[in-house]
């Protein structure tokens, strides 16, 4: 149409959700009870004996997905599975490392 400037449209940004743990914790849900993919779990920094848990639900009660137990600084571990209740997170353990969880 005459007189019309042609903008450009907004491209949408695609990509993975991040949750970041830097400190122990009994448990934190990773946003809300609505079903995710876990895509991977970055070491971001390894703490001393750190265990960390990732459960399908909003609490320890849901099934196991994962357990890194000693995770390794610069490893990337890549899961790509749905979890239908959510995802929650335990690190437990000795020092605090700094991990970085990938989700949709």
């Amino acid at each position: 149409m005459a007189g019309q400037t042609n903008l450009p449209r907004e491209t949408p940004v695609a990509g993975y959700r991040y949750f970041h743990v830097a400190a122990n914790s009994t448990g934190e849900p990773v946003g809300d009870a609505n079903p995710k993919v876990l895509h991977a779990v970055t070491i971001n920094a390894s703490g001393t004996t750190e265990t960390i848990t990732i459960y399908d639900g909003i609490s320890t009660s849901g099934a196991v997905i994962a357990v890194i137990t000693t995770p390794v600084a610069g490893q990337t571990y890549t899961y790509d599975v749905r979890a239908d209740g959510g995802l929650f997170v335990v690190v437990a353990g000795g020092a605090v490392g700094d991990y970085t969880i990938s989700y949709l």
